[in-house]
């Protein structure tokens, strides 16, 4: 019976990197300790450090550097915003919304603002 070894660390032809050789890997603001999240099945909310700032008519209705990204596959990310960085002043609550959910609110820019 023949003897299998690893392939040497040196070898070219083995692909990526191995972790820990060049520093800490972040994804947003959390440190990845093991490996990075499977992209083909995913449900994740992430603290972000990313600028969001939202605008309508030239009036800012929200800014945050302080978002929770939601990361899901095959979707685009959504961004949301702490309520103390959004001028609630400048919405109001709708009477419709696009899917039911008890986590979320619908609200509209009023009259004057757009």
């Amino acid at each position: 019976m023949r003897e299998r070894h690893a392939p040497a660390l040196t070898d070219k032809r083995l692909p990526g990197l191995l972790l820990g050789t060049n520093g800490p890997w972040y994804e947003e603001e959390q440190q990845v300790f093991v490996h990075a999240r499977d992209p083909y099945m995913r449900v994740d909310v992430l603290p972000s450090s990313r600028h969001v700032r939202i605008v309508l008519g030239g009036v800012t209705i929200a800014n945050t550097p302080r978002p929770q990204l939601l990361l899901e596959s095959w979707l685009p990310i959504r961004y949301y915003i702490p309520e103390q960085d959004v001028h609630m002043e400048l919405l109001e609550l709708t009477e419709t919304t696009s899917q039911p959910d008890p986590f979320c609110q619908d609200f509209h820019a009023r009259q004057e603002v757009s």
